[in-house]
This record gives structure tokens, C-alpha cells and sequence, in this order.
């Protein structure tokens, strides 16, 4: 290793060694943004479980606190007037079919033409029935692409929900009286604050409606909300979710599994096995993380497996760990230019162990030119996002300037 004024250079320090010193580990459990860490198993540990998974799951989806507002009585009225337009009627499941069916784009084009079709005719009751269709599916699809982990399509089809379909909720909520789907996707809309203004409490209340009606996403999300008030029926709704392959909740489990006591790695690699062929990033990272810390047996090859195919398609801790098995040469043959890669996917998607090593990287010119404004920009990002280590590089750059 390259020493420096006598002492071992920190850019260097920090990287080298990272599996064998425990960093590497560190960073693959810590799982991206949102991500439940569970407590030790005991008496209360569906209740913490489910607790911990719902604080991590608040903020992952952007918030609207726009209320929608339906016109009131006339000025001098007070009386209560009746809506002008007929009760939603619960979809026939071959409308459900129909709409489960369509593309993303097909879903847009639709919106589309029902749009048209009020232009000329605002009171066209088939056209205002299918905008509320639309608004109940991809509140459901919301739901689907939260169990796999998948932010970037939650954050697209909710802008969508917002600005195209505006005028959808008071449907949606008629609908949700008798229909699973359309309970979820008003779950979905409370506690959220998508058309209404957010009410988490109702949004529970909406879920666990729907998750009675059969709606697994919806028991997954009533078993987080459920927690801290009901902790016997949050458990029964994380098992009863899993249970009916929901890959959130099944990752739950698996968790549990490995953060108790007696850890149970066989239970363990059983759940995140099932989350993670569904295709939930943060289960395939974290299976990643077990084959790769067994420290009887191994399995680098399928730890590499999974950390490319979550890394691929987003998930940050896994872009770090994949890019620190490139650094080290660990399952793969040692190559830092492709760390630089990874890391930087992952510092400029957020995730502060990888902005150190990438801070780390430029301060020694390991697979990048050396960049010492890059590095320190790097670790200071790191420092506020809470890695301590990054305050021994900053002082060790400044040094360099003297």
C-alpha cells in the first residue's frame, strides 16, 4: 500500500480490504432508502417488524396535499345537495380483465381518447365510468411495482394519476364500497395524498377493507399500518400476504429470519428465494449479501448473479456491493475501473457508503485521474448523509494541500 508523510494513505485504507475489515458487509445489509430493518426476533417481533417497515415505507413515494374538490351548494344554501351523477357501480371482473390487460401505453392512449370524448361532451357518463376504471388499475399497479421495489414506474404512473385523472377519486371511493381493487387503490389515495388530502388512518382502514375483500398488496400495506394499533392483526396480515406471494412481505419474513434470534438461514434464503424471483430488488441484494457471507460455504458465483441483476435494474446497495467485489477481486476477476462504474451509479443515485468509496477512488486515482475537488466533494456528501469515515479522508485531503 502507498504510505504518505509517513502514515498509510486513507484513500487507499478505506478501500483495500473492504469484505475482510467488515465494511462490505456493513453496506450490503444496509439496504437502499426505505428499506425495513428488522429487530431482534421476540416476544414483539412481528409487532417491530411491521413497525420498522412502515416507518422506511412513508417516504419512498412522492406526497400530493391537494385535496380534490367537488363543487359545493350555492351561496345562501345549506343544504345538503345529492352528487349530480349516478353511484359507481363495482366493475365486472371481464372490465377488470380488460383493463389488467393493457400496456402502459395502451392505459395512456385510453386516458386519452376518454378525454376527448368529455371535450365534447362533459356529462358522458361511459367516458367518466372508464377514467375511474383507469384510476382504480394503475392505483393497483402502484401497488404491484411497490412490492418489487420498483420507484422510478411508482413516481411516473402517480404524475399520471395526478394530472390526467384528477377528477377520478369520488368514482373510485363509490367503487371501493364493494369492490377489493377499488378499496386498495382508495388505500392507496389516502395515504398518499393522491386526489384527496393525505389521511393515512383512512388510507389503513382502506387497505384493510380490501385485504378482507382478498386483496393481498393490500394486506401487505394494512399489515405496516397496522403495527403499532393492532399488532396481532398486522401479523396475521404480513403471513397472510406472504403467504399469497406478495415479495414485499415475503422479504419481510426472510428478514426476520436472519435479524432473530436464533438466526435461521435456511428460512432466510427460503423467503428471499420466492420475493426475489418475483423480482423485488431489495430481496435479490439481500440474497446476494447471504450467499456471499456464508462463512462455511460460500456461493460467490450466485452472489454475483444476484447483485448484477439488482444492480441492473437500480437498486443502489447493490450497485456499491457489486462495484466493492470488483475492487477486491472477490468472485470476480479484480477490476476498479468497473468499481468506479458502480459506485458511481450508486453515489449519484443517493446512497452515502457509495460516496465514499467513490470519494476514495478519486482521491487515489484508483480506476478514475486522481480528482481531489471530486473526492472531497464526494466525501462531504458522504459526511452529511452520516459516514463517519469520510471526515478521515476530508482531513487527509486537506492535508494534501499544505
Amino acid at each position: 500500500m502507498t504510505r504518505v508523510a509517513g502514515r498509510l494513505n486513507p484513500a487507499l485504507q478505506l478501500g483495500i480490504g473492504l469484505l475482510l475489515a467488515g465494511t462490505f458487509s456493513a453496506a450490503a445489509l444496509a439496504a437502499p432508502a426505505g428499506e425495513p430493518r428488522l429487530k431482534p426476533a421476540g416476544p414483539e417481533s412481528w409487532l417491530r417488524l411491521a413497525q420498522n417497515a412502515a416507518d422506511a415505507e412513508a417516504p419512498r413515494r412522492p406526497r400530493d396535499e391537494s385535496a380534490e374538490k367537488k363543487p359545493g351548494p350555492s351561496k345562501g344554501s345549506r343544504k345538503k345537495t345529492a352528487p349530480a351523477e349516478l353511484p359507481a357501480a363495482a366493475p365486472s371482473a371481464a372490465k377488470v380483465r380488460e383493463f389488467m390487460r393493457l400496456s402502459g401505453a395502451q392505459i395512456e392512449q385510453r386516458i386519452v381518447e376518454q378525454r376527448q370524448i368529455l371535450r365534447y361532451d362533459p356529462k358522458d357518463d361511459g367516458a367518466r365510468q372508464t377514467l375511474g376504471l383507469i384510476s382504480v388499475e394503475l392505483g393497483n399497479r402502484i401497488l404491484d411495482l411497490d412490492a418489487l421495489d420498483r420507484t422510478q414506474d411508482i413516481a411516473h404512473w402517480m404524475e399520471v394519476i395526478r394530472n390526467d385523472l384528477h377528477d377520478s377519486f369520488w368514482r373510485t371511493s363509490h367503487m371501493a364500497e364493494s369492490d377489493g381493487r377499488a378499496a386498495a387503490a382508495l388505500g392507496l389515495f389516502y395515504s398518499e395524498g393522491i386526489l384527496t388530502v393525505r389521511a393515512p388512518e383512512k388510507g389503513c382502514e382502506h387497505y384493510v377493507r380490501a385485504a378482507q375483500l382478498g386483496h393481498a398488496a393490500a394486506a401487505y400495506q394494512a399489515a405496516l399500518c397496522k403495527a403499532r394499533t393492532d399488532p396481532e392483526l398486522a401479523k396475521n396480515l404480513l403471513e397472510r400476504a406472504a403467504a399469497e406471494d406478495h415479495p414485499g412481505a415475503q422479504e419481510l419474513m426472510g428478514r426476520a429470519c436472519i435479524e432473530g434470534e436464533p438466526k435461521n438461514r435456511t428460512c432466510a434464503l427460503n423467503w428471499l428465494e420466492r420475493a426475489a424471483s418475483k423480482g423485488r430488488l431489495s430481496a435479490m441484494s439481500l440474497l446476494a449479501w447471504l450467499y456471499a457471507s456464508d462463512t462455511e460455504r460460500p456461493d460467490l458465483a450466485k452472489a454475483v448473479e444476484y447483485y448484477r441483476a439488482a444492480a441492473e435494474a437500480g437498486d443502489k446497495a447493490a450497485q456499491n456491493n457489486l462495484g466493492e467485489l470488483y475492487e477486491i477481486g472477490r468472485g470476480v476477476a479484480r477490476d476498479v475501473t468497473l468499481a468506479f462504474k458502480w459506485y458511481a451509479r450508486a453515489a449519484e443515485a443517493g446512497f452515502a457508503p457509495a460516496q465514499l468509496n467513490l470519494a476514495r477512488l478519486y482521491a487515489a486515482g484508483a480506476g478514475v485521474k486522481r480528482d481531489t475537488t471530486s473526492a472531497r466533494a464526494w466525501a462531504e456528501r458522504a459526511q452529511t448523509q452520516g459516514q463517519g469515515r469520510a471526515q478521515e479522508l476530508l482531513e487527509w485531503l486537506a492535508a494534501q494541500q499544505h
